[in-house]
């Protein structure tokens, strides 16, 4: 194993593990063993850092997100870089918990604001967390001050969902096995069903280790019925036995997940 997959590796599996606890599925060696849960569309009320978020300062033009897991680690992939750290909240019960980030590693690639400093090393602190439903807001004080960052969450999305009022299903995928390390154009169909406008939008469990990277994602209208085809690519990895190399389909309100489909891609020599 190159140093390079070593690395991603290791964060894999840092990353399964918190999603594990918190209740996500995955692994495996076949789709059929991925968690599908019935869901019914429901209304996201966050109060805790944990969890998937999605920095909404440079959606859709580049995504940037933020891994926080139950074991105070933090997993940041934005554009092309890759940032491990530690984490820490501070309950703070007249304002708004303080959040303290420690930077352990950087891959000191570009992140989506065009920089490429290393920042290992680095600590962030004076950080204060404010929740309202599936929003996360970052302020420089624990009441009032200036609003840093907003972020919106993302959920788990290891897990296939299923929705009463929309429907979606992969027909094909092709090919459905590629070499791997080799990037590879697929072409898949799915077909839907939907009662609201939404989106379709695919991606892989890639190396910023998201399951969605949007790529050509697609507009549905209230309505709208029938079959749609479209090209992503994407470059398989073995990521270790028990790990599966996944393509993820999605339907899409605003930033919460309606319904996901997931499928294996199989690697071949």
């Amino acid at each position: 194993m190159t140093k390079k997959k070593s690395v991603i590796y290791s964060l894999l599996i840092l990353s399964i593990s918190w999603l594990t606890a918190c209740g996500g599925g995955g692994g495996g060696s076949s789709s059929s063993s991925v968690v599908e849960d019935i869901v019914e569309d429901p209304v996201i009320e966050r109060s805790s850092v944990l969890g998937d978020w999605q920095l909404t300062d440079f959606a859709p033009e580049c995504d940037e997100f933020f891994l926080f897991g139950n074991n105070d680690s933090l997993l940041i992939a934005s554009d092309q870089e890759l940032v491990l750290a530690s984490y820490t909240v501070f309950e703070n019960p007249d304002g708004r918990d303080e959040l303290e980030i420690l930077v352990e590693f950087d891959n000191g690639l570009q992140d989506c604001e065009g920089d490429n400093t290393d920042d290992t090393g680095l600590f962030l602190g004076g950080i204060y967390v404010e929740f309202n439903g599936a929003t996360m807001t970052f302020y420089d004080a624990p009441q009032g001050g200036e609003l840093l960052a907003t972020f919106e969450y993302f959920g788990q999305r290891l897990e296939e969902l299923v929705s009463p009022n929309n429907a979606l299903s992969v027909v094909s995928i092709d090919p459905s096995s590629a070499p791997e390390d080799v990037l590879t154009q697929f072409t898949v169909t799915v077909s839907y069903d939907v009662s609201e406008d939404l989106q379709i939008r695919s991606g892989f469990n890639d190396i910023y280790l998201q399951s969605f990277s949007p790529q050509n994602p697609i507009d549905l209208t209230a309505g709208d019925s029938g079959e749609v085809s479209f090209v992503v690519e994407g470059t398989p990895y073995d990521w270790g036995e028990g790990n599966i190399y996944y393509l993820s389909v999605g339907l899409y309100r605003s930033n919460q997940s309606v319904a996901n489909v997931i499928r294996e891609i199989e690697l071949t020599e």
